[in-house]
């Protein structure tokens, strides 16, 4: 597992999400797991190149497909609009790393892994701290 990178904000909000669970499934331990291995920084210290919450990524596929992808909270998944849950396997996959990650997750037919190709928009970049 490679080291990944979190905003104390977004931690906070993750592992309050957690606690609420009445159980935690695979995605969820393994998420967990991450987050207690982060290297947890202040929201504007956060590296340009890392994805957070609420940040839209282009991802390549081992077959040279592109995808565009924003992960976000539970609430706010919609596939249609390419939204995708932070509880989702590819979800939980996304958050912290970098550019140029390799980014493996769970599919029905075994492990699949795409690329982090570009960021193309993360909040904190943007300057909002909080969303």
């Amino acid at each position: 597992m490679a080291k990944i990178f979190i905003t104390k904000f977004d931690k906070d909000r993750l592992m309050t999400l957690l606690d609420k669970k009445l159980r935690l499934d695979e995605y969820d331990k393994t998420l967990l797991t991450e987050l207690k291995i982060a290297q947890v920084v202040e929201p504007q210290e956060i590296p340009n190149d890392i994805i957070t919450m609420n940040s839209k990524c282009l991802l390549k596929d081992d077959d040279g497909s592109d995808w565009e992808y924003t992960l976000v909270f539970p609430e706010d998944a919609d596939y249609e609009q390419d939204k995708i849950s932070i509880l989702s396997p590819i979800g939980g996959s996304l958050i912290g790393n970098k550019v140029g990650s390799a980014v493996t997750f769970p599919s029905p037919k075994g492990s699949h892994e795409m690329t982090l190709m570009d960021i193309l928009y993360q909040p904190e970049r943007s300057g909002h701290m909080d969303v």
